[in-house]
């Protein structure tokens, strides 16, 4: 059986202007729905990134980490990967070309505002390029609060599986991203909170902050 490996991460952006409720009980939702799924939490199987942890650590979820995170999730082959994501999505300029909007999607980081965000083309080269052929991916990156594209656009020209309305989306991927990463041939399988052009967003449900 391979190894399963899950990173998991959640910001609430906590004493900011743009604090989230949900985020950290996602994590702890989706812990709970890996643990049943015969996932195990062993630090050396599954890393969580919550900005309820210590600043000074590394499972802080700063732009940095994040992106440190990633790189340990798929950093040797064979294995099962499940990544998740809770938190704010944005846009910056597309200063690479690839998305006929002029803009990129992104994850947002809690230092963004000192650091920037992580956009797609970033996200893709740390997460879906990296990725042996033959491995599998089962990569969730849910509950962005402002998604539009941010979750889809770094998978965009992979080898996807998916059903229904997510044929019509993979579509209308921009044609950067199909010339440059094309050939990859990566099997990753991806859920989302929303659609590309809908936004998720905190709700309140059985007593507990969660996404919607």
């Amino acid at each position: 059986m391979p190894r399963r490996k899950a990173l998991l991460i959640g910001c609430n952006y906590i004493g900011s202007a743009h604090q989230l409720q949900g985020c950290i009980d996602d994590v702890a939702n989706v812990t709970e729905f890996l643990v049943s799924r015969g996932f195990s939490t062993h630090p050396a199987n599954m890393v969580t990134l919550t900005d309820d942890s210590d600043p000074r650590s590394p499972y802080f979820p700063t732009g940095h980490n994040i992106l440190a995170a990633m790189r340990w999730l798929v950093g040797e082959p064979g294995c099962v990967l499940f990544l998740h994501y809770s938190g704010h999505g944005g846009q910056v300029p597309d200063r690479e070309g690839y998305h006929s909007s002029g803009f990129a999607d992104t994850i947002v980081p809690v230092d963004f505002e000192r650091n920037g965000m992580i956009d797609s083309s970033a996200l893709h080269r740390v997460l879906a390029s990296h990725l042996i052929r033959g491995d599998f991916s089962f990569d969730e990156v849910g509950e962005a609060r402002h998604l539009l594209a941010g979750a889809t656009s770094f998978f965009r020209s992979l080898k996807h599986e998916y059903e229904g309305d997510y044929e019509e989306g993979l579509q209308s991927a921009d044609q950067g991203f199909q010339v440059e990463w094309g050939r990859e041939n990566k099997s990753v399988f991806m859920l989302s909170g929303c659609k590309d052009e809908q936004t998720s967003a905190d709700a309140f449900i059985n007593g507990r902050h969660v996404g919607e």
